[in-house]
């Protein structure tokens, strides 16, 4: 059997249910996971605030009636009913999110890597994307299930990856008692540097995942030094990519504070970032560049070095990822 016979919807968690999200506060009855993590508070900071500006488009805390204000008023219209978060990995924080959109189904899975709070997805984890290492043996548990009627050839078929600590077990979603484990170490060449780093646990150095999307940075900068008014501005800024054919956005804010600022316009490419917000002018009839932007070139050691201006002051910019 040819396994591209079945349309697979590939979900990846992480098993078993743990308890360090709790509800988001709010009057309605919408829920929200809330991460709290004892031992790492930077962590936790991370994925509250990525969590928070991906779905609910505000950091925590930032909103005027209750945390779905912004989510609801959309034309697409989210509301978010439960969520569950597994932890099998102890590299892997996982987070299942429920809800409805337009009246159907909605769910979305996010992952993040528990020593440094970083978003990352399971693309990031293999390095081609056709050949993963198991595809063989999940052809032969597909047919397995096609021969015992478990499974209709015709019918679209999910699958759910389990991230264990030591394998990856596939299971078949709609059939009890029947998977397929696969150690990490059989599959260790078909893996990138961070993929190896984040599941084989070989190395204590922790490899960061490539990359800018869905990425933090914390601005180093320091304006005016030397002089009696030296000071970091410390602007944090998140470079959001929603999904695979959305155009990335970038939300910006100070360090301790919970009232962010979405650029109007941002055109990044692998060296450069180039920001503006804009302005509606109904006299003009058009909108109008504001002088709030933000120009940035990527560093050797992976930085971004450039300038904030922020109305008639310009500032130096130095982003790391943090």
């Amino acid at each position: 059997m040819n396994t591209f016979r079945f349309l697979i919807a590939v979900l990846i968690c992480n098993g078993s249910f743990a308890q360090e999200f709790s509800n988001l506060e709010s009057t309605t009855h919408y829920k929200f996971p809330v991460l709290t993590h004892k031992k790492d508070t930077l962590v936790e900071e991370k994925v509250n605030s990525f969590l928070h500006l991906k779905h609910l488009l505000h950091l925590p805390g930032q909103f005027e009636k209750t945390p779905f204000t912004k989510t609801l008023a959309l034309p697409s219209k989210l509301e978010f009913n439960n969520w569950k978060q597994f932890d099998y990995n102890s590299n892997i924080i996982f987070v299942e999110l429920f809800g409805s959109q337009k009246g159907k189904p909605y769910k979305d899975i996010e992952f993040f890597d528990k020593r440094t709070g970083d978003f990352f997805e399971y693309e990031d984890i293999y390095m081609n994307q056709r050949d993963r290492g198991y595809e063989e043996k999940l052809t032969q548990l597909l047919d397995s299930l096609v021969a015992l009627d478990k499974i209709n050839p015709t019918s679209n078929i999910s699958i759910r990856i389990e991230l264990l600590q030591e394998d990856m077990r596939v299971k078949v979603n709609g059939v009890e008692n029947l998977s397929a484990d696969f150690p990490y170490s059989s599959i260790r060449e078909k893996l990138t540097a961070y993929g190896k780093n984040l599941l084989l646990n070989e190395s204590d150095t922790i490899i960061r995942r490539p990359g800018i999307f869905n990425k933090l940075f914390r601005d180093r900068a320091i304006t005016q030094e030397g002089t009696k008014y030296e000071r970091q501005l410390k602007f944090k800024i998140l470079v959001l990519q929603r999904t695979k054919k959305s155009d990335p956005v970038i939300y910006k804010w100070y360090e301790g504070k919970n009232n962010s600022e979405q650029f109007t316009e941002s055109i990044i490419t692998n060296t450069t970032i180039t920001s503006d917000i804009y302005a509606w002018d109904s006299l003009a009839d058009k909108k109008v560049k504001m002088l709030y932007n933000m120009s940035l070139e990527k560093q050797p050691d992976h930085s971004w070095k450039g300038t904030v201006q922020l109305g008639s002051m310009s500032y130096p910019a130095l982003f790391k990822e943090y």
